[in-house]
C-alpha cells in the first residue's frame, strides 16, 4: 500500500504484480490483517498485556474436533440433547451432539451421530499439534470427560471411544483490539472490520463471527452516502472531504469490540476461578444452579448470538 502520489488515492500492489488504485481500503483480513499492519495501526490486548500473554496460562489454548464415537444406543441415549460442559481440576471438556442424520450427513456423510467436542490445553503441557490426531484426542477425552465417556475399561465398564475423527483443529485463546478502526493513511481512507480489527477467546465464537459481519453491513451504508457526499461536493482535494461519519461509526464499532473482548475474558475468568481445585465445591454448585434457571439461560444465549452486543 503506498501513496498514489496525484492525490488520487492508494496504490494496492498485490504478490501478482497486479496494482488496484482506490481512495478507500476495507481490510476485513483476518487477525494477522497486512492492511493493518501496512497501516501502521497498533493490535494489542486492551489491557495492556502482550497478545500472546492476554489470557490464563491454564486456558489459552484450546482443541476442537468433531467425531464420531463408539457407543450403545443406550448409553447415547443417556448424553445431554444440547452442549454438556464438565470442569475438574484437570480443565474443561465440551460436548455438542451436531445432530443425526442431517447434519452428520451433510457435513461428513456419516449415518452415525457427529459430535463435536472441545477442551483446554493448559501451556505447561506444550503446543497441541494443529491437526489433533485420534490417539491425542481420546488421551485428553479420557482424561477431562466424564467417566461415562472414558475408553478404560479399568474406569469405565462400558468403555466409549472415538471411532473417526472427522476435523480438528486448535485454537490459541487471545485478546487483542485494533488502536483505531478507521485511519487516513497512504492518500486513501482505511477501515478495519472483523478480525482486522478485534479478536478474542472462541468462548465466543458465534457471538465474534456476529460482531464482524456487523462491522461489514453497517459500513456500507455510510460508506455508500460518504462517497455520494464526496461525489456531489466535487472537491479536487480528497483530505479535504468531511469523514465524521465514518469515524463516529468507527468509534461505536471499536466499542462493540472492547465490550466483547471484556465479556469473554470474564467468561474465561469464571472457567479459571472454577477449576481451581481449593475452590472446587461450591462455585460447580453455583453454576450448575444458575444454569437451570430461565432468565439466566435466557440472558447467556442473547449474549453469546451477539444480539446482546450489536
Amino acid at each position: 500500500m503506498k501513496d498514489s502520489g496525484e492525490g488520487k488515492g492508494t496504490d494496492i500492489l498485490f504478490e501478482s504484480g497486479e496494482t488496484v488504485r482506490s481512495k478507500y481500503v476495507i481490510g476485513a483480513d483476518g487477525a494477522r490483517s497486512m492492511v493493518r499492519q501496512l497501516s501502521g495501526i497498533n493490535f494489542a490486548d486492551p489491557d495492556g498485556k502482550s497478545v500472546d500473554d492476554s489470557i490464563n496460562d491454564r486456558v489459552a489454548q484450546m482443541v476442537l474436533a468433531d467425531v464420531s464415537l463408539s457407543i450403545s444406543e443406550d448409553q447415547a441415549a443417556l448424553l445431554p440433547s444440547g452442549v454438556s460442559a464438565t470442569l475438574s481440576e484437570t480443565g474443561m471438556f465440551v460436548l455438542i451432539p451436531l445432530g443425526k442424520p442431517a447434519v452428520s450427513k451433510l457435513l461428513y456423510n456419516s449415518s452415525e451421530t457427529v459430535y463435536r467436542i472441545g477442551f483446554n490445553v493448559p501451556r505447561a503441557l506444550g503446543e497441541p499439534p494443529s491437526k489433533p490426531s485420534l490417539e491425542y484426542i481420546q488421551s485428553n477425552m479420557d482424561e477431562q470427560a466424564p467417566f461415562s465417556l472414558c475408553s478404560d475399561p479399568k474406569v469405565n465398564p462400558k468403555p466409549v471411544r472415538i471411532s473417526t475423527v472427522h476435523w480438528s483443529t486448535r485454537f490459541r485463546t487471545h485478546s487483542a483490539l485494533a488502536d483505531v478502526f478507521f485511519k487516513r493513511v497512504h492518500g486513501g481512507l482505511v477501515f478495519l472490520v472483523g478480525d482486522a480489527a478485534h479478536v478474542h477467546s472462541p468462548v465466543g465464537g458465534q457471538m465474534s463471527m456476529n460482531l464482524g459481519l456487523r462491522d461489514a453491513t453497517g459500513l456500507g451504508p455510510i460508506l455508500v452516502e460518504h462517497i455520494k457526499q464526496r461525489e456531489g461536493q466535487l472537491k479536487s482535494d480528497f483530505d479535504a472531504i468531511d469523514t465524521t461519519a465514518l469515524e463516529i461509526y468507527a468509534a461505536s464499532r471499536r466499542m462493540r469490540g472492547l465490550d466483547n473482548i471484556r465479556l469473554t475474558k470474564n467468561m474465561i475468568d469464571v472457567f479459571n476461578f472454577v477449576l481451581k481445585p481449593h475452590l472446587f465445591s461450591w462455585p460447580i454448585w453455583v453454576l450448575g444452579l444458575l444454569s437451570h434457571m430461565a432468565i439466566f439461560q435466557r440472558r447467556l444465549v442473547y449474549r453469546f448470538s451477539g444480539l446482546g452486543n450489536q
